[in-house]
């Protein structure tokens, strides 16, 4: 028998529910950049930086599968066949695990070259960046089920209780071995756990088999949503291997924490998108009741990152006091924590509005993104004589994304029709 959580609809009570839940996660994922900004060197924090938007660039492609996860349990409870969830879970996890095995023998087999590549003193770090890549790929298939089940207690425990426990591991490992290697053995090690957890809730949740084995129509999902998503990750977190590659490694370690605390503005509204999602799925045309929890969310989106630009801009001083213990930061720390915040904040209001049209089956906006990030990279091997040129690069093409994807569901909304259902393919 299976386990089911009533919960209230409606986009600001499951808003409110998983930006709390969201916060305590956020508070550890700050407490750890403070543990390890303060307890390593600048050479080793700027390393761990560097390993850890290598893990996101790859980590954040695979949300994918988080979205073909929540469409295909979304169907699956219409139906009331959660035997079917947990069938279609068994057999992407086979398929995760010869990806992973890959991944951790590539990394094995290229840790020189990218010791040379990101001046470091040996390939161990990247190594353990790619075991966290191939570790990661599991959530997005936990987390997609519980969100396309809209049950969004287990999709909290799934997303969010590692991050605490990492906080609590990174206390004991930083102090036995102060190197960047222990802050991401601490993230390796709460990563599994977290697993453990999610699985917990999977069987709690869904029925031991389908009532029927359909067609699902996720690989050609899947896919489609990989590109999108693989171009938003360049522009959410490559910042941090163009400076380790290009600049010293104490410079990187400085801006790494400009950046740090950049991105956890960035990652505050993203409960909103992720709640908004299984709201406005659909395989057809856009409905009124979809573009009206849209425009909720925007709404809600942009009082959020609004307060918290305005907060930075107003006193940078406060969250490097905070996270890192800075109490007088230097002028030229403060103006490019500003900048870097600033030049970021736009793509909160991407994330929000890729995450509408994936679930609205749309998938034209994947060449503007793909654009951004063409333009980003070419923009930084032209232009980086200082750090700063590379935040004006990425707050240009973070712009661009955030219009681009304004005016094309503006200009959609006002026609009629809208949508075309996009052909299933198969699992």
């Amino acid at each position: 028998m299976s386990e089911t959580h009533p919960v209230k609809s409606g986009l600001l009570w499951h808003s409110i529910f998983l930006f709390v839940a969201t916060q305590f996660a956020n508070i550890a994922n700050m407490l750890f950049q403070a543990v390890t900004g303060r307890e390593l060197p600048d050479d080793e924090y700027g390393v761990l930086a560097a390993m850890m938007s290598i893990f996101l660039i790859a980590a954040t492609p695979m949300d994918a599968l988080r979205t073909a996860m929540a469409h295909y349990a979304t169907k699956a409870m219409r139906t009331g066949d959660t035997g079917a969830i947990r069938w279609i879970v068994n057999i992407w996890s086979r398929r995760m695990i010869g990806i992973a095995v890959l991944l951790v023998g590539l990394g094995y087999l290229l840790r020189n070259q990218a010791a040379l590549f990101f001046q470091l003193e040996s390939g161990a770090p990247f190594v353990f960046a790619c075991g966290l890549i191939a570790l990661t790929l599991f959530l997005p298939l936990m987390c997609g089920v519980f969100q396309g089940m809209q049950n969004f207690y287990w999709m909290s425990a799934s997303m969010h209780t590692w991050a605490i426990l990492r906080l609590g591991l990174v206390f004991v490992l930083v102090g036995i071995w102060p190197t960047a290697e222990a802050g991401l053995a601490a993230h390796a090690l709460a990563t599994s756990l977290g697993l453990a957890i999610s699985l917990v809730g999977l069987n709690r949740l869904t029925n031991d088999r389908p009532a029927n084995q359909p067609g699902t129509g996720i690989g050609s999902f899947f896919f489609r949503s990989l590109f999108m998503l693989g171009s938003y990750a360049v522009l959410m977190n490559a910042d941090l291997i163009f400076v380790k590659h290009l600049f010293p490694p104490n410079d990187a370690g400085e801006f790494a924490r400009a950046a740090t605390i950049g991105r956890a503005v960035i990652f505050l509204p993203m409960p909103i998108a992720l709640v908004m999602f299984p709201k406005v799925i659909t395989s057809g045309p856009s409905t009124r009741d979809s573009r009206v929890t849209l425009l909720k969310a925007v709404g809600m989106v942009a009082l959020l990152i609004g307060s918290a630009v305005a907060v930075t801009v107003a006193a940078p001083w406060l969250p490097l006091w905070v996270m890192y213990g800075i109490r007088e930061p230097t002028p030229e720390m403060s103006r490019l924590l500003i900048l870097f915040v600033s030049a970021v904040s736009p793509l909160a209001l991407t994330f929000l509005l890729m995450n509408y049209e994936i679930a609205q089956h749309r998938f034209g906006m994947t060449y503007l993104l793909i654009l951004c990030a063409v333009v980003y990279i070419g923009g930084v091997v032209l232009w980086h004589d200082t750090m700063e040129h590379v935040v004006y690069v990425l707050g240009g093409v973070s712009t661009l994304s955030a219009i681009g994807f304004t005016l094309g569901i503006a200009w959609r909304a006002g026609r009629k029709g809208l949508g075309a259902p996009v052909a299933a393919g198969e699992a």
